[in-house]
């Protein structure tokens, strides 16, 4: 097994499937010893060595010559099907160096975790205490942040904040989720209550839905999907469900579900007042909110159950374009063209935020003109600028001079945020002032009929969700009255609903392709969708393709090369 050094790039790791915490501690700057690993001779031991070739070799050197990132890409690049368990067990140790040597200490503690399937039962007891003591240092914040996962760091910082509770049902609710966790069997003495505790024959969810009033439809679709996902998932025999119309939902409904009687699992509200309204006071279970929650220090600060949100936001579109144009760039130099109205705003904000984690430039941004987009198109794209030059030039020299515009050549992509009908009105406007090289990644624009129009959308990635490009679940519920058009992606958002809180409140993998999009767990408990697309290539022909996440293999289930 060989594998060739990489060439170091300060933020390459980061954009090659890291992994990193949802949350880092602010301000940290201790830097930690690294052990330099025992394979590598003092420089006093006058021993002739071979040139290092497998992955394992490199990491140690790169970790022992202070190269933490570069040894980190070589991690990233290594197939763990082709190594034992100690060799597993140690090249997540060399990752958990590397990472507490960039200040990522969260992040280290996460691998570290992951490396405790790897060990024997005396090393997982003594790295669980340790980690347990490091978990301690945490503020309670962001110890909850991390308990609200389903990974094994998620485990320890959930347990550890269970100690001294009297709460039996959220003990219980820790034995569903993390049946198998390392620390049942460690026999820490501060964790024994843990291992009495028995898990419930059924999940109670409760459903908070307008299923009357304004938003009756987007609540019956929202229903049609959960019932869906239900009737056709593994483990439907151990849920059971309560729905309740939050058109009149009384303030007493709320304190009882909101105290966890009789459920373990909120899904909703949908509207946001009611979002609001729900989330005035800290809930004692779980709760996945079917809408976008705004920065607001009153809700942030809530003590209690964790708070997910999940929702058609117009954010995951933006980033989704982002995360795209870096698959085309390595560092990618995005013009943002975009609505002039508070979705375009939003999306336009999120872009420059997301380029930053991709090593990317926000080369400029435009608002269109509702009534001129070309004016726009043409000033962005540095027409303007240059027939103003070609003016200015024959006025000073009184010649009729032939021009051809200089457009500026410091983009590698074009994010196009728009609908359907514009979108193919402008991509041929692109091409007009000189960008029809140029690819252009459009979102909010994707419409069923594009095989119809190919010429208007050459050499274009037009974004849209898995539901929207024809999935199974779609065509399975092709008869549901709201599977179909405007509350259709409302239906898909539903399945996707249950599916993460099932995932959530058994211990399971948060990151899956879901009818939205690929899911995952985020920042700020935020569920991430990373949608699909549709390439029309510059000879006409169509594409379609589903995200595909880069992440760690060490992050998955593993057959065990030793048994």
């Amino acid at each position: 097994m060989t594998a060739e050094l990489p060439p170091q790039s300060g933020s390459q790791w980061e954009r090659g499937g890291r992994e990193i915490a949802r949350t880092e501690l602010p301000g940290e700057s201790s830097q930690p010893v690294i052990e330099t690993p025992s394979s590598i001779p003092s420089a006093n031991t006058p021993t002739v060595t071979s040139e290092p070739t497998t992955p394992l070799e490199l990491a140690r050197l790169e970790i022992a010559t202070d190269q933490p990132e570069t040894a980190i890409e070589i991690i990233q690049r290594t197939d763990p099907r082709q190594l034992s368990r100690s060799e597993r067990a140690e090249i997540l140790q060399l990752k958990a160096q590397a990472l507490r040597r960039l200040n990522l200490s969260v992040a280290a503690l996460r691998t570290e975790a992951e490396r405790l399937q790897w060990v024997g039962p005396d090393e997982q007891r003594t790295e669980m205490t340790r980690m347990l003591t490091d978990i301690e240092q945490l503020p309670p914040l962001l110890i909850g942040d991390l308990g609200s996962g389903t990974d094994q760091l998620a485990g320890l910082a959930a347990a550890y904040s269970l100690r001294g509770t009297t709460d039996v049902q959220r003990i219980e609710r820790w034995m569903r989720r993390f049946s198998n966790h390392p620390l049942l069997d460690a026999n820490l003495p501060e964790y024994q209550f843990l291992t009495s505790a028995d898990v419930p024959e059924q999940f109670h969810i409760t459903v908070l839905l307008p299923l009357s009033g304004d938003l009756e439809n987007a609540g019956r679709a929202i229903r049609d999907g959960i019932l869906f996902a239900f009737s056709t998932h593994p483990k439907r025999d151990a849920i059971a469900f309560e729905f309740i119309d939050t058109t009149y939902v009384t303030d007493a409904q709320l304190e009882r579900i909101r105290s966890g009687q009789h459920t373990e699992f909120v899904i909703g509200p949908l509207r946001k007042s009611e979002v609001a309204r729900f989330l005035t006071k800290s809930a004692q279970v779980p709760i996945l909110v079917l809408n976008r929650i705004d920065d607001d220090t009153s809700i942030q600060s809530l003590q209690g159950a964790p708070v997910y949100s999940l929702s058609l936001a117009i954010e995951d579109d933006a980033r989704s374009a982002v995360a795209y144009a870096a698959q085309m760039a390595e560092r990618p130099q995005l013009l943002v063209l975009n609505r002039p109205d508070s979705l375009g705003a939003r999306a336009a904000a999120a872009v420059e935020s997301e380029l930053t984690k991709h090593g990317g430039v926000l080369v400029d941004q435009f608002t269109l003109d509702g009534e001129k987009a070309e004016d726009t198109i043409a000033k962005a794209l540095g027409v303007t600028d240059s027939r103003n030059r070609r003016r200015e030039l024959t006025r000073l020299l009184g010649l009729a001079l032939e021009h051809t515009p200089r457009i500026r050549d410091d983009v590698s992509a074009v994010v196009l945020q728009t609908d359907p009908n514009q979108a193919r009105q402008l991509r041929p406007l692109l091409d007009f002032y000189y960008l029809s090289e140029t690819p252009v990644i459009i979102t909010g624009a994707f419409r069923s009929d594009l095989d119809e129009m190919t010429e208007d959308f050459k050499n274009s990635v037009i974004l849209a969700t898995p539901w929207e490009l024809g999935s199974r679940a779609r065509n399975q519920l092709a008869a549901r009255p709201f599977a179909q058009g405007a509350f259709g992606t409302l239906t898909a958002i539903g399945k996707d609903a249950l599916d993460m809180t099932i995932r959530l409140g058994f211990g399971e993998a948060t990151g899956f392709q879901g009818e939205t999009g690929y899911l995952s767990l985020g920042d700020q408990l935020v569920i991430e969708r990373r949608l699909g697309q549709v390439t029309v290539g510059a000879d006409e022909r169509i594409a379609e393709r589903l995200w595909e996440p880069e992440t760690s293999p060490f992050m998955f289930e593993l057959e065990d090369p030793d048994a």
